[in-house]
């Protein structure tokens, strides 16, 4: 998964009363955050907001814990 098809289905679906109504920025701060909170390692610059950069960002498994 990349964290452009992340970044669709969060816009396609937030918010729930009104989806595709942020800006692409406030939408890559919301996924920024979801990153964080699942403990996915962060990269050196700001998520950017858009689509074909985040293509090139893929989201992995972590490996199990020895």
């Amino acid at each position: 998964m990349t964290v452009s098809d992340l970044f669709t289905t969060v816009s396609t679906a937030m918010p729930q009363d009104e989806p595709g109504s942020l800006t692409p920025q406030v939408y890559a701060d919301v996924i920024s955050y979801l990153i964080k909170m699942n403990e996915i390692p962060a990269g050196e610059t700001e998520l950017p907001a858009d689509s074909e950069k985040l293509k090139r960002i893929v989201i992995t498994e972590k490996p199990p814990a020895d």
